[in-house]
């Protein structure tokens, strides 16, 4: 699930996003970056109040070094 997923996901269940904001705590305005993909690496706490989780995934280069 992507960040923007999960927003769009809370949005709806709250009524909008900053009820939403309001419900978790979390700054409307940077509710609305994170939705966009201006802003893309939230603290764990604010994953935890997102209800989400930090997981970081690699792929192999395809160039050799």
């Amino acid at each position: 699930m992507t960040l923007k997923d999960r927003i769009v996901w809370l949005e709806e269940h709250y009524g909008g996003l900053r009820a939403a904001a309001v419900a978790l705590d979390i700054d409307a305005g940077f509710l609305c970056r994170m939705k966009s993909g201006k802003k893309f690496n939230p603290s764990n706490e604010t994953l935890r109040k997102l209800g989400l989780r930090r997981k970081v995934t690699y792929e192999l280069d395809t160039k050799p070094c």
